[in-house]
């Protein structure tokens, strides 16, 4: 028997915006013609922007005053803001060939943090997802009478590591899964989508969750978040806060004193080891954020072993990031710092019987830290240890972790959503994380996180909102929701995570909690929504409608979504949808099931 599920349906406007395109690559196979184009490259900074209107991307431009540097390479550590790239190459035959077909790409790997890419003193690409890797289609612009090619790339650098960070090539693409995956697609990842895909995530901010913010109060609405369909939770740092340096008024919890401590505020250790004990009985796992990258100033490390941190010419421990005025940065070069960190993670785990943790900026920390952590963890506790890592890099798979951020298909979402771009990036976001990571590793889906601001500003409005939740809990993954995301809670990030703000949770103007119960109560009842295997499907109009099916075994889920702010006719080939086509309003989706 089929059956709709179709009890959220929802119309609000939209704004409009520029395309863009996504694609991550794999390295080029045997015997596809391929052109490295790593080495010398021409460099510019350009800190006024004035690049563009001086001819910086044109092909005829001269360049011959310009810097050498290597690609990849980094720009100045401390340059924040424009610079430009400029390449001219000559293109062999077989290629120019191929690309006349429509096989060729350009290829750049890894961009930080915005890129637009010229080719001939055209536009070829533009990206905004510094850690994804993207493309250029060539056969615009070779041909076999003119191989020539000028590449220029206006790179802007935000904070951080800048520049173009990993190789660029020319190669031909056969197939086009190829473009999407990576050297880490056949690899195997710690733990997969079928062992992890029944879960449902909530991370709570223990301080404002409740008026009274404490591990009491939290233990008290377990059964709460058990009937919302929450069956793991993560609990946002939970040890002292340090007093020097304070961002507002209480603090950030990522500002750590002492990682043996639990923050009086929130209850004694014993009120802690009994929320773990409550949520176990409720059949939920209780992980809590490692914060090892950084510590507060007057930190018991910072005062015991000054020697374990990052320090300035007179031996202060600093942060590598000045911005982050409330911490400062571990060595990860000194091995007493993994011993110490290591035998603090395992205590938890031994004397709490947490089930795991999310580690903060896991991408800070060396590979080889990870690798040797998680052996340990579950020597401890076999099979009952769960990690997530603040990260979106494939290799975390094969570290140890069972989950990494989706910030790909977030990122792409808003602009889609938002920004009225096409759909295309987010279909692309979608096969970067089929196949741009270990087959079948598992990722996290949010429509909001702590870092991040409430859904329905990002998106534009609630309802917009509500579309991407069920992306992301239809999508392969685990679906998480953050303190408040349940009643569509929307005050500024800035106003509400430095200080004791209580999420209201009895104001529900728009019924998200009744929205979320049933869309997790849909995820519940259907395996294919859980651990089967995804489907994209030809939808039309393309750019502004999506539709995928999710199958394991005889269970088969098709979702349709509108992403337009007007009501749409959406054809799609599917024996789920009825007549191939499935009328929704604006910003309306649709689910049909087996």
């Amino acid at each position: 028997m089929m059956m709709s599920y179709d009890f959220f349906l929802h119309a609000v406007p939209m704004a409009v915006g520029l395309l863009a395109a996504v694609m991550v690559v794999a390295p080029s196979k045997a015997g596809a013609e391929t052109m490295d184009l790593s080495g010398e490259w021409k460099v510019r900074l350009d800190p006024r922007d004035a690049g563009t209107s001086a001819g910086w991307a044109r092909a005829d431009f001269d360049d011959s005053d310009w810097e050498t540097t290597g690609v990849p390479g980094k720009l100045p550590e401390k340059y924040d803001g424009v610079a430009w790239f400029r390449k001219s190459v000559k293109v062999d035959g077989a290629l120019a060939k191929a690309a006349e077909e429509g096989r060729v790409k350009l290829i750049f790997r890894q961009v930080d943090d915005h890129a637009t890419v010229y080719v001939n003193g055209q536009i070829a690409a533009q990206h905004t997802q510094w850690n994804t890797p993207f493309f250029a289609d060539l056969s615009r612009f070779l041909t076999n009478v003119d191989t020539n090619l000028v590449i220029a790339v206006r790179v802007k650098d935000l904070g951080g590591p800048g520049g173009i960070l990993r190789p660029v090539e020319i190669a031909e693409v056969s197939n086009p899964a190829d473009l999407y995956k990576t050297e880490e697609y056949d690899k195997k990842p710690h733990s997969t989508l079928a062992q992890n895909g029944n879960l449902v995530m909530y991370s709570v901010y223990v301080r404002n969750f409740s008026k009274e913010g404490t591990f009491n109060a939290l233990r008290k609405r377990l059964p709460e978040l058990k009937g919302l369909g929450v069956n793991i939770l993560w609990l946002l740092p939970i040890h002292e806060i340090g007093a020097t340096a304070r961002k507002g008024p209480d603090g950030s919890p990522y500002a750590i004193k002492d990682y043996y401590s639990v923050d009086p505020s929130l209850g004694t250790k014993e009120d802690f080891r009994a929320l773990v004990k409550a949520a176990h009985e409720q059949g939920m796992k209780v992980i809590i954020d490692c914060v090892m990258n950084h510590t507060s100033p007057d930190s018991l490390l910072a005062k015991e072993h000054p020697n374990w941190f990052i320090r300035d010419a007179k031996g202060k421990p600093v942060p590598r990031n000045l911005d982050w005025h409330d911490i400062v940065d571990l060595d990860w070069d000194n091995k007493e710092v993994w011993e110490y960190t290591s035998k603090m993670l395992e205590s938890w785990v031994r004397d709490y019987d947490i089930d795991g943790y999310r580690c903060d900026v896991a991408d800070l920390m060396p590979d080889g830290f990870w690798q040797q952590l998680r052996p340990r963890l579950d020597r401890i506790k076999p099979g009952g240890i769960f990690m997530l890592a603040e990260s979106s890099a494939p290799r975390q798979h094969l570290n140890g972790f069972d989950l990494t951020y989706s910030f790909g298909l977030w990122d792409a979402a808003i602009p889609v959503i938002k920004g009225g771009q096409s759909v295309e990036l987010l279909r692309a976001a979608i096969l970067n994380g089929e196949f741009g990571y270990p087959r079948g590793a598992t990722q996290m889906l949010f429509v909001e996180n702590h870092d991040k601001e409430r859904a329905p500003k990002v998106f534009g409005g609630i309802d917009q909102a509500k579309l991407f939740a069920v992306m992301t809990a239809t999508l392969p993954g685990v679906p998480l929701l953050y303190t408040g995301t349940e009643v569509g809670a929307n005050v500024s990030r800035d106003d509400t995570f430095f200080k004791r703000v209580p999420v209201d949770f009895s104001r529900d103007p728009n019924g998200m909690r009744r929205f979320w119960t049933d869309l997790l109560a849909l995820r519940a009842k259907h395996k294919a929504l859980q651990t089967g295997s995804l489907k994209l499907l030809e939808s039309y109009p393309a750019d502004t409608s999506l539709a995928y099916e999710r199958h394991s075994g005889k269970d088969k889920v098709l979702v349709v979504l509108n992403v337009r702010p007007s009501p749409a006719e959406i054809r799609v080939k599917s024996s789920l949808a009825p007549g191939g086509k499935v009328k929704l309003p604006a910003w309306g989706w649709r689910v049909f099931a087996e």
